[in-house]
């Protein structure tokens, strides 16, 4: 259970150093470590929502480092939402199911396949067309410009140039922009292990640390997973 408190980046780099004995542990690894430790066991407890503002420049912009879990995303100044597109350059072929085949927008349902307005009130929201709910009315005609894509670090859109409010799930950052870690001696010990094994492994592979001693610490690593 997570108590809300918080443990620092330096402290669980200082068990590595102490009790693994490796001097030379890069800050940057270890931060994308730390991500990928918590995110693959799962705490979504320590999660929190987060709003931040990102600027759309040649038609993409480079998304919150601290992203966990994208949500949704609306123009600034127009407040009207983007829908997600599989295509790059913004064609006809916006992600949809038997469900999403409709924008929810003031209340009433926008058709994607079509260029009619329906006069069905909606009366809930699914996950996928939440963030569209704020949407200001707008022709089905210019749905093909508020389009994004997520790929790697940055987010693609049909505006070449605006500034967007994105809606995501977020790691708890310190003002340092290092992770915030849950003091709680189960998860302090897994991303201890967690980096030392990464250390290691590499380690192993440049022949300066033997493949038994890796082994040790992975297998240290396997039983505190299932402990």
């Amino acid at each position: 259970m997570f108590n809300g408190k918080y443990t620092h980046i330096n402290e669980i780099l200082e068990r590595v150093r102490r009790d693994y004995a490796f001097e030379e542990v890069f800050m940057d690894e270890a931060k994308e470590w730390v991500w990928d430790c918590i995110g693959y066991f799962g705490r979504d407890e320590i999660l929190v929502d987060s709003t931040q503002e990102v600027t759309i420049t040649s038609w993409r912009g480079i998304l919150p480092t601290d992203l966990f879990k994208f949500k949704g995303c609306r123009e600034k100044d127009t407040k009207i939402s983007l829908l997600p597109t599989t295509d790059r350059y913004f064609l006809n072929n916006l992600e949809s199911d038997s469900t999403l085949g409709e924008a929810i927008i003031q209340g009433q349902s926008i058709d994607l396949e079509s260029t009619g307005v329906g006069d069905n009130i909606v009366t809930s929201i699914d996950e996928p067309t939440i963030y569209v709910e704020f949407v200001p009315t707008y022709k089905v005609d210019n749905i093909q410009k508020y389009t994004y894509l997520l790929q790697e670090n940055y987010i693609y859109t049909g505006l070449e140039e605006t500034t967007l409010e994105v809606n995501y799930v977020a790691f708890p950052m310190w003002e340092d922009y290092t992770p915030k870690i849950p003091d709680d001696p189960k998860v302090i010990r897994m991303v201890t292990l967690h980096i030392a094994n990464k250390i290691a492994f590499k380690l192993m592979l440049q022949d300066k640390l033997s493949e038994r001693k890796w082994q040790y610490i992975h297998d240290e690593l396997d039983f505190g997973v299932v402990s």
